[in-house]
């Protein structure tokens, strides 16, 4: 029989995030409702590698034969909950994917018809995980929040969850403009992607409020990561403007420009 490596397309590993993005990628290229067998094949790959996965990070040696059969999904709901979340985690770490709107509109067509009840689970799973993971343009947070209705339900998210959080994120949901833009960041490697937002949002609140000192020095260690960013290179003119060191200034407004000289006809 072969083996949940092979099922998956990657060589053994302990690394669960290579896993579940072999499984996303090979779940897509499945009609799920006509290719009941080769998902629960896939399936089994998954909770195999998986299990693989900890051994190994336990020190123990990883098998190159899986010993289990495949079987049945017992419980759909859990699975397919269980799909969406890997699917999800895979998308946000993919970062020129996730600033992509389409790509979350995909992620939530492929889910199955939505029962009232499915649909409040997959809106507390992902309201849940954006919490922590907020880093998006403004359109994909409103898309979702859209969605969900979550606007209705500021009050009970609060309860529920940390009421700072909560604010935050609704209030990034709002920020259609003020939020920092993601226009020129498709080349940001994802690995790097959310350490650069978050030093650039910083610098961007530090700028806001005058703190001159503390905006130079998260937004320099922010170009030090990225320096292809049009919105970053205006923050930093600003800042040195600001600060009175017009030379510097000048040189980070030239960047800018120099990135997007060919959108203009001279």
């Amino acid at each position: 029989m072969m083996n949940c490596w092979k099922i998956l397309g990657i060589d053994p590993t302990d690394d669960l995030k290579k896993i579940k993005s072999a499984y996303a990628s090979k779940l897509k290229q499945l009609d799920i409702a006509t290719q009941q067998d080769l998902f629960e094949g896939l399936r089994s790959a998954l909770e195999d590698a998986r299990e693989q996965a900890q051994l190994a990070q336990q020190n123990l040696p990883l098998r190159f034969d899986s010993s289990k059969q495949n079987s049945k999904v017992q419980n759909s709901s859990v699975t397919q909950l269980d799909d969406f979340v890997i699917q999800l985690e895979v998308l946000y770490a993919d970062f020129p994917s996730r600033i992509q709107l389409d790509e979350w509109k995909q992620l939530l067509a492929d889910l199955p018809d939505w029962t009232l009840d499915r649909k409040q689970t997959i809106s507390d799973v992902l309201f849940g995980f954006l919490l922590e993971n907020y880093y998006l343009p403004p359109k994909i947070l409103l898309y979702l929040e859209q969605q969900f209705a979550w606007d209705e339900q500021q009050l009970q998210l609060i309860k529920r969850y940390n009421e700072a959080d909560v604010e935050r994120l609704f209030a990034l949901m709002k920020q259609a403009l003020g939020f920092a833009s993601f226009e020129f960041l498709q080349e940001l490697p994802s690995q790097l992607s959310d350490r650069y937002l978050e030093l650039r949002w910083a610098g961007q609140q530090a700028l806001l409020n005058n703190h001159l000192d503390k905006a130079l020095h998260y937004l320099l260690k922010a170009y030090e990561l990225y320096n292809k960013d049009l919105y970053l290179l205006r923050l930093l003119g600003n800042a040195f403007e600001r600060a009175g060191r017009a030379e510097e200034a000048f040189d980070y407004h030239y960047a800018g420009f120099e990135l997007v000289k060919d959108d203009y006809d001279f």
